[in-house]
């Protein structure tokens, strides 16, 4: 009996352990995607502000609607620097048009061209919190490579605890 129940536990656990990394996985995949889409939108709402005074409405709902998906999901922070973004964008549709050569000239200072530098901090940093959350680690500390091994058993069964906690001491 003890038998059947140890085995029966350590299978729920075991479950429950790799639908909890599932819905990680989903979680951070669906932050990413997000995030990406909204890089590429707003850059290219950002460059036609630069060249146009004339607002694409569309793309502009566009990001105002990726920005409350952003309020459900993220971080304020996050949520503050893409707003950021959108509002210099509409301030950039009043400014005066750019030329080739004015572009080449911020481009070369780093003035005024990387709009979307605090929002990609802000989404990396987000990311990287949410991931330590889970897994209690930095993944872009340089260690990887060598981790990875330590994330595979990290979700096996009670009995491998041993081997577990073996293969993280050889690790470290």
């Amino acid at each position: 009996m003890v038998g059947g129940l140890t085995s029966g536990l350590t299978t729920w656990l075991s479950l429950r352990n790799q639908a909890r990394a599932g819905q990680l996985a989903h979680d951070l995949s669906r932050r990413d995607d997000l995030y990406k889409d909204f890089i590429v939108a707003a850059s290219k709402a950002y460059g036609d502000a630069m060249l146009s005074n004339e607002p694409q409405m569309q793309d502009l709902v566009a990001l105002y609607a990726m920005i409350s998906r952003m309020r459900v999901l993220s971080f304020p922070r996050t949520v503050e620097c893409a707003e950021k973004i959108v509002n210099a964008t509409l301030d950039t549709y009043f400014a005066p048009n750019k030329t080739i050569r004015e572009l080449h000239a911020l481009m070369k200072s780093g003035a005024a061209i990387d709009a979307l530098k605090d929002f990609s901090e802000a989404a990396r940093e987000e990311l990287r919190v949410r991931y330590d959350g889970e897994y209690g680690e930095n993944p872009d500390d340089g260690f990887n490579q060598n981790r990875t091994v330590f994330r595979t058993f990290k979700f096996l069964t009670l009995p491998h605890c041993l081997l577990q906690l073996r293969c993280s001491l050889v690790i470290r």
